[in-house]
């Protein structure tokens, strides 16, 4: 099913950028210079507009809308 597999595709996308998202907030936290803070919440920003404009698409309601219908499990 095309639909499964994409969806599949979509939550290691999400998986994938919520990691990056951990250790760049990470290293924020532990020994960032100072210097660098300013690109760093660049990168933070970017990172978590990605994540939610996947998590919001109309690719991924789409998909859930047509998972969620019982007989397109048959």
């Amino acid at each position: 099913m095309q639909q499964l597999k994409r969806l599949k595709e979509i939550e290691e996308e999400l998986s994938i950028l919520g990691g990056v998202r951990s250790v760049l907030h990470w290293d924020s936290n532990t020994d960032l210079p100072r210097k660098a803070a300013k690109q760093r919440a660049e990168h933070m920003s970017y990172l978590t507009s990605l994540y939610h404009r996947k998590i919001v698409s109309e690719e991924l309601k789409n998909i859930i809308n047509f998972l969620s219908e019982e007989k397109n499990f048959s």
